[in-house]
């Protein structure tokens, strides 16, 4: 991911582009993540509808939903074995998408909301 920058319009509008999907990752320090977050359709709208919370922003652009998807939960089992995320709910896939997490092998039936702590082997994949 590309970051951290500041969680500001003018840093928003000259690094991610407008209507495109992506990744991202949030947080009050610039060495600290507390969210983990997806934009199936316009990053930067969703990370300007952030600014309150966060001050410092972590991106990567992604070109299909099933990509947005797959490098959320990436990013999601990354930093939850970390701490300090704001919530511990595993992301879900977006609608029409039919796909298993690349880290812990849930399937969308599978995710009620939360997740236990990934083991050993899911942090090596």
């Amino acid at each position: 991911m590309r970051g951290p920058f500041p969680l500001v319009p003018s840093q928003l509008n000259l690094r991610v582009p407008c209507g495109s999907r992506g990744v991202y990752c949030v947080g009050k320090t610039p060495g600290r993540v507390n969210r983990v977050g997806r934009a199936d359709r316009d990053l930067n709208g969703e990370l300007k509808t952030l600014e309150a919370d966060y001050h410092f922003f972590w991106y990567e652009t992604v070109l299909t939903p099933r990509e947005t998807y797959r490098e959320q939960c990436r990013a999601f089992h990354k930093y939850y074995g970390m701490g300090g995320l704001d919530s511990d709910e595993h992301p879900v896939p977006p609608a029409r998408v039919e796909d298993r997490c690349p880290v812990c092998g849930k399937a969308p039936a599978e995710l009620p909301g939360g997740v236990t702590a990934p083991t050993q082997s899911a942090r090596s994949a």
